[in-house]
């Protein structure tokens, strides 16, 4: 009998670097198609216009017009003089005026700008699912469905979302670079925990809720680190192997702590209650109001089908009694996922990090432990559906075969994708997006604000209807009275709006705008020394409003004894 020769060790050296080569070039052509999908499957938006919040953000924010003012940026808040100036967002801010360099406010680059962000996030979702769980299919998979989950529409086609993108971008990489630096056999602890701590600062430049970097890059190494006997000995063990790490993302919250200190002081973020009704709630009120809006966030995590910008009043309720059933669905949820992501880290799943994860990017933004500026946001939901994807990734190919995977893979990205499509053309402009808004059985104060004013012109009497409902609904709502009085203006209906105007300036006293159209309610009413005391009042606040300062003239030419103004 002939006997054959054993392999080589060369030779078997040869079989397994092709072997990686090809899982290589497997990989480089998945991420390529993930990619290529997002960017085609969200190029509807190149055309759309600036939206909401754009406008004081973006379009009327001179502070991104120059890059020689990128140090103001990080010493000032993200809102500047606008409001709200508790948030602290210097690296989103830094996008804008980036893209304001080369495309000036062109809205088509900014909408570029946020769907190649998100198609990249996609890739390394991709990245980070292969890894944990060892599986490029699985991998493709959690990739493809965070290209297509519809719940990503408000993130990704509102340019002001770019915050959510950022820190998501960052989360993930400072959990990549943990991956490829301190778990590698031979990888030092101390190159991969600078690495990831400076990602992890990163992203909470981007928006606040990227400080769950911090925690999930210290779950994926808790997950990921070797060691035997209990969970007391395994976090002993854990503490002692990986005090550097801990020590430099301690330090890295702490510099940003203090660098947020320097730039906007002791200011905290003014939370309207008409933005968030929780931030005047009691305690109770407010955990009970939360806990019952967790069935909500899965709901929308898992089927999206009906959408909306505004969850602000009356949309949500405000609970004072525990007996609601969302309530206890809720609390029941959220206790379930902590004992589960616990029981799993202690077993060193990757599940029990992704699960970790999850809660990780949904309760800074969940009301439960600090009230923040709104009460629900669908693109509060952008990076908790990192896990989520990967979760129904996992799903899909341990309970199926790999083919029967695969089909199931497409009919939930065909789905999910015509939902995001469908939703992405809602983002059109302010008037499309608000005038779906009015097609939900109870749309939210500001959208009924919203529409009334760009209907002014195209439907006044419908404008009219939308006003007089937010000013008896919501009559201590200053914006409400200060548009539905400018309206009655331009409608030379001065008694009524005088009314409206001065109360307007009873509820947010020295407000430039209100100011300004109080004192042509005056001057309509031939009250003139009152007219020219808001005037000056606006004059002073803002030196350079050319409206101000030319009505100033005309009244007082006019008081001179000159001819009637006009106004």
């Amino acid at each position: 009998m002939r006997r054959t020769k054993p392999p080589s060790s060369r030779s078997h050296k040869s079989r397994s670097q092709q072997a990686n080569r090809r899982l290589d070039l497997t990989a480089y052509a998945c991420a390529a198609v993930i990619f290529l999908f997002s960017i085609l499957l969200f190029a509807g938006n190149w055309q759309h216009d600036f939206v909401y919040d754009d406008q004081d953000i973006i379009k009327n924010n001179e502070r991104i017009r120059s890059l020689r003012g990128l140090p103001k940026l990080f010493g000032s808040p993200y809102w500047g003089a606008v409001g709200n100036d508790g948030l602290y967002r210097p690296l989103t801010l830094t996008s804008y005026a980036l893209n304001f360099s080369w495309s000036a406010l062109s809205p088509s680059a900014y909408h570029v700008t946020n769907d190649i962000i998100h198609a990249v996030n996609a890739v390394l979702v991709f990245v980070l699912s292969s890894r944990l769980f060892g599986s490029t299919h699985l991998g493709l998979g959690a990739g493809l469905l965070f290209v297509v989950h519809p719940i990503h529409t408000e993130a990704v086609n509102w340019v002001v979302g770019r915050a959510e993108l950022l820190a998501t971008f960052f989360v993930l990489l400072a959990c990549l670079a943990w991956m490829r630096l301190g778990i590698r056999q031979g990888g030092r602890i101390w190159k991969a925990g600078l690495a990831a701590s400076l990602l992890s600062f990163m992203a909470i430049l981007s928006k606040e809720n990227g400080a769950a970097a911090f925690a999930a890059v210290v779950l994926l190494s808790y997950v990921s680190h070797p060691s035997e006997g209990d969970s007391r000995r395994q976090l002993a063990d854990f503490l002692r192997r990986q005090w550097l790490l801990l020590v430099l993302l301690i330090g890295t919250a702490v510099c940003w702590m203090l660098l947020r200190g320097w730039a906007i002081g002791s200011q905290t973020q003014t939370i309207s209650e008409f933005d968030n009704p929780l931030a005047a709630a009691t305690l109770i009120q407010r955990v009970l109001t939360a806990l019952s809006m967790i069935p909500l966030w899965f709901g929308q995590m898992i089927l999206p089908v009906k959408f909306s910008v505004d969850y602000g009043p009356p949309v949500i309720p405000i609970l004072t009694l525990p007996w609601d059933w969302k309530v206890w669905l809720g609390g029941s949820s959220l206790l379930g996922l902590l004992g589960a992501s616990t029981y799993l880290l202690i077993r060193k799943s990757p599940l029990g990090f992704c699960l970790g994860l999850m809660l990780l990017g949904y309760l800074p933004t969940s009301n439960l432990i600090v009230p923040i500026g709104a009460v629900f946001a669908e693109r509060f939901l952008y990076l908790p559906s990192v896990a989520l994807c990967i979760l129904m990734a996992f799903g899909l190919f341990q309970l199926a075969g790999r083919r029967a995977a695969y089909i199931l893979l497409a009919l939930i990205c065909l789905g999910y994708g015509a939902q995001s499509w469908r939703r992405t053309l809602d983002w059109k402009d302010d008037t499309t997006l608000f005038a779906q808004e009015m097609q939900r059985p109870v749309p939210g104060l500001r959208s009924l604000r919203n529409y009334a004013k760009l209907m002014e012109k195209v439907d006044p009497q419908l404008s009219m209807n939308l006003y007089e409902r937010v000013v008896s609904e919501f009559p201590s709502f200053a914006p409400g009275q200060l548009g539905f009085g400018t309206f009655l203006l331009g409608q030379k209906e001065y008694a009524r709006a005088l009314q409206h105007l001065e109360e307007a300036d009873r509820l947010s006293p020295r407000n430039p705008s209100t100011l300004l159209n109080l004192g042509a309610a005056y001057a309509n009413q031939n009250r003139w020394v009152e007219a020219v005391a808001c005037w000056e009042s606006v004059a002073r606040v803002d030196p350079g409003n050319r409206i101000a300062q030319l009505n100033l003239e005309n009244a007082r030419r006019f008081l001179r004894g000159g001819a009637s103004p006009s106004r």
